[in-house]
């Protein structure tokens, strides 16, 4: 049997090392701006909860109300205390 010549062959085996590199960095360039993106709306979510407790509340109980809102908001969506400090409420 005559040994196979490699002139058909478009890239070796290498290649198959450097595809598993490229979908791997993909896959945490894809994976970081989801993070990015579930972050953000967490942040417009607490936000939006302790300004709507704020502004419906009377003036002597705004800021409480406001804190316990965001709080709730905040453990509802496990991000208390993990991303951003509560402590500026």
């Amino acid at each position: 049997m005559r040994p196979r010549s490699e002139s058909g062959q478009v890239a070796g085996v290498e290649t198959l090392a450097f595809g598993v590199l490229v979908f791997v960095a993909g896959m945490l360039v894809a994976v970081n701006a989801w993070a990015v993106v579930t972050s953000r709306a967490s942040a417009d979510a607490v936000a939006r909860a302790y300004l709507r407790a704020y502004t419906e509340a009377p003036p002597a109980q705004a800021s409480e109300r406001g804190r316990r809102a965001a709080t709730f908001v905040a453990e509802a969506r496990a991000i208390a205390n993990t991303v951003v400090p509560f402590a500026f409420l």
